[in-house]
């Protein structure tokens, strides 16, 4: 058995590589957010922290 997972009513494996990784990314962020760290956003390559 085969199980589909759909976002926006499409199934998971139709959507682009981009959707894949934006929604990916969503929910990371919602996850450490559940364990309590605080992401912050990085507008450019010379914000990150090393």
């Amino acid at each position: 058995m085969k199980v589909i997972s759909y976002l926006n009513d499409v199934p998971f494996d139709e959507l682009s590589y981009e959707e894949k990784l934006e929604f990916s990314t969503e929910v990371q962020i919602r996850m450490l957010k559940m364990a309590g760290y605080t992401p912050i956003e990085v507008e450019d390559e010379s914000d990150k922290i090393d």
